[in-house]
């Protein structure tokens, strides 16, 4: 499979822009398998993603060796994803609440150990109701958890059901509450309000420390790989107007294909 360049114009000149991917176009292995066989068709930024089969993969030693060696080797830059299936930090019940922050809290340490500045978390997924003001308190504790390892939590706009789904608006009061960063998801923005999606996306960009893109068939929530849809054109990369996806600060990592600046 060969790996896509393409160039972006902004402001400050043409900027080259390399694709990444994330472990989780790769459900049913460990990290470390999804990784190799990564790293063999050229990808050097991938985001790990502690969900499903990798759902304990923070806590294995042989996992955590391994990926080191294969960062080391392979010279990768990593993100991370946090577990968002079997955790919920906006559950209104606070046994579940509690364990699912000592969860991420300890999935961080694991990010550390390959210098991850980039963390993404869901906003809540689960059977119990969910609280904005219990999210906060949260999101409060792993902003500063993650800090002392120099490490962002960007919270990931929602858009399926059974998370808790925010209103622009209150991902703003978010991260002015918390400290926190958010990851776009430019799919699920746009599945959350279809006919003016960029303008929400120029609304929480100064919030942005990471950008999840994927392709899928409008109005509908797919995770496609690019050019399996009819959401990712060449125009909305190239639009600065409406996604900025070129932007200084923000980091884009998402299903089969992703930008990141040189």
């Amino acid at each position: 499979m060969a790996i896509p360049q393409m160039q972006l114009q902004g402001q400050q000149g043409r900027k080259s822009l390399k694709p990444a991917i994330s472990t989780n176009t790769n459900p049913r292995t460990h990290l470390s398998v999804a990784v190799y066989g990564f790293a063999e068709k050229g990808y050097s930024r991938i985001e790990l993603q502690c969900e499903h089969k990798a759902k304990e993969d923070y806590c294995n030693p042989r996992i955590i060796y391994e990926l080191a060696a294969m960062q080391r080797d392979y010279e990768l830059i990593f993100t991370g994803h946090a577990s968002y299936v079997t955790t919920d930090l906006a559950s209104a019940d606070e046994i579940k609440r509690r364990q699912s922050v000592e969860t991420v809290m300890k999935q961080i340490d694991f990010f550390a150990a390959f210098g991850v500045e980039t963390l993404t978390v869901h906003t809540g997924r689960g059977n119990f109701s969910h609280n904005f003001d219990t999210l906060c308190s949260s999101v409060e504790q792993l902003v500063s958890y993650a800090a002392q390892f120099n490490m962002k939590v960007c919270v990931e706009t929602a858009a399926r059901e059974g998370f808790l789904v925010l209103t622009p608006e209150q991902y703003l009061l978010l991260g002015e509450r918390t400290g926190c960063n958010l990851t776009l998801d430019i799919p699920h923005l746009m599945v959350n309000n279809p006919n003016a999606w960029q303008k929400d996306v120029e609304h929480l960009m100064p919030l942005a420390g990471n950008i999840h893109i994927s392709d899928t068939i409008v109005p509908y929530h797919q995770h496609n790989p690019i050019g399996f849809g009819n959401f990712v054109t060449p125009e909305l990369i190239k639009d600065r107007k409406s996604t900025r996806l070129n932007s200084s600060h923000t980091v884009i990592s998402y299903a089969v294909f992703c930008l990141k600046k040189k």
